[in-house]
């Protein structure tokens, strides 16, 4: 046990000395139960009509998120309540699976929408929409599967004249 949490130890020591505080408070939001410690340093990104340079993985299935998907996605921390929250919302969730389990997602929403990385509402316009929730899991990374999430979720909301594209990602995020 000790040598876990002095290997976690020589990681935060290590984030600290490249990224300063903004290193060390990301750390400390990353140990610290989120009620009481919440950190994160935002970045807003926004495009009109992106360019993605998805690529063909004819190994995954995609697909839009439906409510009894909990049973692919708690093991990444989704509830019931989450799903369908967000579902009834009119938000659309899109994943790719292979073999039962989701390696990546992306969630979109039109309207305002609060931002938990930056603490603020966001308002994408009439005119645009909002990416939120992107995951890869760690197998899955490097793949380019973000790309064709956010490829398809892009066609269906341009179809509706929504051609501006907008995300935030935290700028600690090593991924």
């Amino acid at each position: 046990m000790g040598l876990i949490i002095f290997g976690k130890f020589k990681n935060y020591i290590s984030l600290f000395k490249q990224r300063k505080i903004d290193g060390l408070l990301d750390a400390l939001a990353w140990i610290v139960p989120q009620w009481l410690f919440y950190y994160s340093h935002s970045i807003l990104i926004g495009a009109d009509n992106p360019i993605w340079e998805s690529r063909p993985h004819p190994e995954y299935n995609m697909r839009f998120v439906e409510a009894d998907d909990i049973r692919f996605l708690a093991k990444d921390g989704f509830t019931d309540r989450k799903i369908i929250s967000r579902l009834e919302a009119g938000d659309k969730g899109l994943l790719m699976e292979r073999d039962e389990e989701v390696h990546a997602i992306v969630w979109a929403a039109t309207g305002k929408k609060y931002l938990k990385l930056s603490g603020a509402v966001f308002d994408p316009g009439r005119d645009g929409f909002f990416m939120y929730g992107a995951y890869t899991d760690e197998r899955a990374r490097k793949m380019g599967l973000f790309f064709n999430l956010g490829e398809k979720i892009y066609d269906l909301y341009s179809a509706q004249g929504m051609k501006k594209a907008w995300s935030a990602i935290n700028a600690n995020n090593p991924a």
